[in-house]
């Protein structure tokens, strides 16, 4: 609802049928989606949990975020997750071992992608 679709219609037509094609279920999750549209629902209204919190923690929660979701787009390769942030794999690698950013256990490795066949 917040991407803006400049394609209009046929846009709108082609996303849906890819995520129906490669989808891995029976519902379309927003991982389905290209990156472009996951990015514009994930920008527009980040998840702050507090308002209590000072400025300077709510900059690195959102920092934080916006490096885990880079991450999660990128499955997980620090190099690609660098480039859409606009900052150095140093910078990433840092910036994860200062907020304990992870790979969940259930999230796949790059390497570990697979061909689904019927």
């Amino acid at each position: 609802m917040r991407y803006s679709w400049p394609g209009n219609v046929r846009e709108l037509e082609n996303v849906i049928e890819r995520a129906v094609v490669m989808g891995k279920g029976t519902a379309i999750l927003t991982q389905d989606l290209p990156l472009e549209i996951q990015r514009a629902s994930c920008l527009s209204q980040p998840t702050l949990t507090s308002t209590k919190l000072s400025l300077k923690e709510r900059i690195a929660e959102l920092e934080k975020e916006l490096i885990s979701n880079a991450l999660k787009e990128t499955h997980w390769v620090q190099t690609k997750a660098a480039k859409l942030l606009g900052m150095s794999r140093r910078i990433v690698k840092y910036k994860m071992e200062k907020y304990g950013i992870k790979r969940g256990e259930k999230e796949p490795a790059s390497t570990d992608l697979f061909v689904r066949v019927k």
